[in-house]
């Protein structure tokens, strides 16, 4: 457990405790001392970002002409 002093008016010290517990958490994962499959850690895996090859297939944001729906549709 974690305990840092911050302050919600001045926003002192706020990102910082974001990121020691951020940090904190990602050395446990690593160290093999949580597993994310299990919802009694309070740890759950996010939504994957794309990899740039699965982005360019896509076509630039806002490119929605018939040929980009229909690859956004199929592609996985």
């Amino acid at each position: 457990l974690l305990f840092l002093e911050t302050s919600a008016k001045t926003g002192a010290n706020v990102e910082q405790a974001f990121s020691t517990t951020a940090r904190a958490i990602y050395e446990r994962l690593q160290q093999g001392l949580l597993d994310i499959n299990n919802d009694a850690n309070g740890v759950k895996l996010g939504p994957q970002q794309l990899n740039n090859q699965q982005a360019d297939s896509y076509g630039p944001v806002g490119s929605d002409t018939a040929s980009n729906l229909r690859r956004r549709c199929c592609q996985v």
